[in-house]
């Protein structure tokens, strides 16, 4: 593993790295922990040569980079040196758990193989970051970043953890302290780094330290076994590396204790459980305890670690792994960063390529096209391209080929306004294959659709209404006087259903949310029935969780223009209406600024008390504590935030006598969204998964459940109910979805949010996101819902109701809206999360955070994806630019530019860049 930390105090870098080195003369120094003897620090990078240091560590010199001081010249080093300066990053690299026992146990020679190697790995894979080290060029009105190529750190080995009960596990680790300093040849001068982009690339480089480590233990014997996260060594059980994880298992009791379960945040609490210091165990006495932990076949395991059967050679495995890492990282977006990409797929390659050989596949990639930009290269692939453009083409067929349905068209609704009004018209009148309506969120569209669905009726012709997901579509829309509404799958798949769209009208709702995919099949149908498509929703709310945003590309890249309805009807408070119509036109600060006026957000650092708040307004809302109860809507950006929220929400009810006293446990099935390169991964599945079929496979029916009991490399084993045996066939990942049991605790009284569509044992039909109230529980365990009918306990596709992500919440209206947004949520917060979260309510809306600034930054930053077809037209400027450069007086003609590949497009443009600068530099 490898963590990036920022560190802004000298005093504490000093004393964190260096305090004890060179302690009355000692060759070695003792550890930053003060517990056993570590190996001295060395310097690094090309800036540390710059300035002189090179070999041992020397304290002085290290406190003085520590103070921005120049140890050659005794002079400040970069031009800030203010209180607030960041003194620089540790980049700590982890080896995993296996290689830290074996070197822990193995014999003096091996111990000198396995340190070597992983000090290779980490030097290695620190010379490839300091090869992207960049520095701020603000010189001439500029204001952009360039690569310095140099930096300078401390390296400081150590191999176990801090104590538990006085004893230490082992751990190899080494802390790479990169000083905030780096060289600029061009300015000649020092400058403080910038580090976002290697910190946004630290999964690049973290498996570039695993595939070079496990390359270099392979090499001296050594075999490993990739894993989800990087690569064990072959021969060690599972159970023997848990001994040696109480470090890590103490950490884990204590994020749940306290409810924390962000990454981030867990390694943060380190100092909070460290342990006191105590006198520290001599070299004997650790080995001695460690031993006294294994039983005698661990520890000839541990002896024989070098004695497992060599791989064979696969001269394919580098192609495999980046066709792994495209299908995977593109599967939900259509452009990523080449590093995205490469980090993928060096990781999945480990044991069996280099990050040589997968760097040289990627290059190889025919299907891949490339565009750099700001120092950062951008890829997508011809597939995702040829999506759009059938996306696009769609489109232009569809133009002009339809009479209007009903243009003399005169509205019945009279509460409609003139934007409703514009709409309705717009969509019977146009002459277009493919209309468009967008509107903000609350403005209207279902009641305007109503009318529209009135007029298509009245001219003889029917409406097809459809969404993306069951509760928009059978929930919302059904709801609202659609009585056939179904989901965009169903339209997709029931082939059988097409002839009775011939000549009439598709709708799809929420049309934001289509992926390119699905938007094309759509299309697809549309044409080959001569039907029209209307498209209705807000491309400034969620997207498709799969690639492409459809509704977006169809009005910014085919043409189509969209009817907007904006005028915001659902708020009916004033200032509310007015925050969410600064979020819906991008005004985030001044939306923001204008609910926390209101009042609307509290900062409550406390995580305890926060998470009572929420807990008690929502109590108190629901059923009435100051008023007449409302409909309350509670939204959580992540899953594991809305768990927190829920189980005080659960322990407040209990309190009041709300819902039952006991519980009753049952398994429930969490989908884990695996994508279907993911499923095609036999270390993608955990002992005890629950596969689940949706179509046909072999000798598997629609709907059987088996459980994982075996994944390796020789594949995935399961069993069925009856503990047959089947070896599952991941090439046909399509036709199942992978699930994890997980238990929970529900009472009479509880919400129940269904999961996956599915059957009540009277054969009632269970969308997908409705909500029920459990009403009981049969004499058999049945669970008793609210809508009368009952589920099997073993029936697994529900949750519990009180809690929302904002995805889950898009269409949704409520009286109030609470939404808990920590800061373990930031991550996973936007523009748009935000402004659907926001947005829901009628009359009111409150925010519970524990940091107000952050969260602002945090919903200031867009999720909008770009497109293939977007990037393309970045690379067509691109090669205009060079063209103007290159050739002055051809900008009106295309030339050879516009047909090179990207590595030669990117030497061009540092070309055009250089002629720019310096005009005697033409051809």
């Amino acid at each position: 593993m490898l963590r990036i930390t920022m560190n802004k105090s000298a005093s504490g870098a000093k004393k964190y790295y260096c305090e004890q080195y060179y302690k009355e003369g000692h060759s070695a120094a003792f550890s930053y922990y003060g517990e056993g003897r570590e190996l001295i620090g060395r310097w690094g990078g090309k800036a540390a040569e710059n300035l002189g240091l090179t070999g041992s560590i020397d304290k002085k010199a290290f406190a003085q980079l520590c103070d921005n001081i120049n140890p050659l010249t005794r002079k400040t080093l970069t031009g800030r040196n203010d209180t607030d300066r960041t003194v620089g990053y540790d980049f700590t690299f982890n080896a995993s758990k296996s290689v830290s026992l074996a070197y822990a146990f193995a014999d003096e020679s091996d111990k000198r193989i396995i340190l070597s190697a992983f000090q290779s790995a980490v030097r290695d894979t620190m010379t490839d970051i300091e090869s992207g080290m960049q520095a701020r060029v603000r010189a001439k009105g500029k204001n952009e970043n360039r690569v310095t190529g140099n930096l300078a750190y401390g390296e400081f080995t150590h191999f176990t953890t801090r104590p538990i009960d006085g004893v230490p596990d082992p751990h190899l680790h080494s802390h790479c302290f990169v000083f905030n300093a780096t060289f600029d040849g061009e300015d000649q001068k020092w400058k403080a780094g910038q580090f976002q982009q290697a910190k946004q690339d630290a999964p690049y480089y973290e498996a570039i330290f695993h595939a070079k480590l496990a390359q270099q233990l392979q090499q001296a014997g050594y075999q490993v076994a990739r894993t989800k996260n990087g690569f064990e060594l072959t021969g060690i059980d599972k159970r023997t590396l848990e001994k040696f994880s109480r470090r890590t298992q103490e950490i884990e009791d204590y994020s749940r204790e306290h409810g924390i379960t962000d990454d981030t945040q867990k390694a943060k609490i380190g100092a909070k459980t460290r342990e006191a210091k105590r006198t520290p165990l001599s070299t004997e006495q650790q080995e001695s305890a460690w031993h006294s932990r294994l039983t005698a076949d661990e520890q000839t395991a541990l002896l024989r670690l070098k004695q497992q059967p060599a791989p064979t050679k696969d001269e394919e495995a580098a192609k495999r792994a980046v066709q792994f890492a495209l299908d995977h990282r593109l599967e939900r977006k259509s452009v990523a960063s080449d590093k995205e990409i490469l980090a993928m797929a060096i990781k999945s390659a480990i044991g069996e390529s280099s990050p040589e050989q997968v760097r040289q596949a990627f290059r190889q990639e025919s299907n891949v096209l490339s565009v750099t930009e700001k120092l950062r290269t951008f890829i997508t692939t011809k597939e995702a391209l040829k999506e759009e453009k059938q996306l696009i083409q769609h489109c232009i067929a569809a133009r002009n080929k339809f009479r209007p349905i009903h243009e003399h068209y005169a509205p019945q609704n009279p509460l409609l306004n003139h934007q409703q009004k514009a709409a309705v018209k717009h969509a019977l009148s146009s002459t277009d294959g493919i209309v468009l309506i967008t509107g903000k969120a609350g403005t209207g569209k279902t009641t305007l659709m109503k009318e529209v669905q009135l007029g298509i009726i009245e001219s003889g012709k029917q409406i097809f209404s459809f969404a993306p997901s069951s509760e928009a579509s059978r929930g919302v829309q059904r709801s609202e006087g659609f009585a056939n509404a179904d989901t965009v799958a169903r339209l997709v798949q029931q082939t059988s259903l097409h002839p009775q769209f011939k000549n009439q009208v598709i709708w799809i709702d929420e049309a934001g949310m289509l992926s390119n995919k699905d938007m094309n099949r759509v299309l697809a149908i549309a044409q080959a029935q001569s039907a029209r498509v209307i498209l209705s929703g807000d491309t400034k709310q969620h997207t498709s969780v799969e690639r492409g945003d459809a509704m977006r590309i169809i009005q910014q890249e085919a043409g189509i223009k969209p009817v907007t309805v904006s005028k915001i009807q659902r708020q009916k408070n004033m200032a509310y209406k007015e925050a969410v119509q600064h979020l819906s036109e991008g005004k985030v600060e001044q939306g923001f600024k204008k609910l926390d006026r209101m009042g609307s957000i509290q900062e409550i650092a406390d995580s305890t008390q926060r998470v009572n708040a929420v807990a008690n307004e929502y109590c108190t809302a629901t059923y009435g504590g100051n008023g007449p109860a409302k409909e309350v809507l509670v939204i959580a950006p992540t899953h594991a935030e809305g768990e927190i929220v829920t189980d005080k929400i659960r322990e407040k009810l209990k309190e009041n006598h709300l819902i039952g006293q006991e519980d009753r446990t049952f398994e429930i099935l969490k989908n884990r969204q695996l994508t279907e390169a993911e499923k095609q991964q036999p270390e993608s599945y955990r002992l005890g998964d629950v596969v689940i079929f949706h179509q046909h496979s072999k000798g598997v029916k629609a709907g059987e459940k088996l459980k994982v009991s075996q994944a390796d490399e020789a594949g995935v084993q399961a069993v069925d109910a009856a503990g047959a045996d089947y070896h599952l066939a991941l090439a046909e990942s399509k036709k199942f979805s992978v699930f994890e049991p997980r238990p929970l605790a529900i009472t009479e009284g509880d919400k129940l949010r269904i999961t996956a569509n599915g059957k009540s044992n009277e054969g009632k039909h269970l969308f997908n996101g409705s909500v029920f109230q459990v009403e009981g529980f049969d004499p058999e365990g049945q669970i008793q819902l609210s809508n009368g009918s009952t589920i099997a306990p073993d029936f697994g596709h529900f949750n519990l109701g009180y809690v929302s992500t904002s995805h889950a919440s898009q269409g949704k209206t409520a009286d109030q809206v609470i939404i808990s947004q920590s800061s373990a949520t930031f991550k996973a917060s936007s523009l748009e999360q935000f402004y659907v979260s926001v947005s829901r309510g009628r009359e009111a809306v409150s925010i519970y955070t524990d940091d107000k600034a952050h969260l602002l930054d945090a919903v200031s930053q867009s999720a909008e994806r770009l497109s293939a077809t977007e990037l393309m037209t970045k690379r067509q400027e691109q090669v205009q630019a060079m063209n103007r450069l290159a050739y002055p007086g051809t900008e009106n003609t295309s030339h050879h530019y516009d047909y090179l590949t990207p590595q030669i497009a990117t030497h061009g443009l540092q070309t055009a860049a250089r002629t720019e600068q310096n005009p005697s530099h033409q051809r």
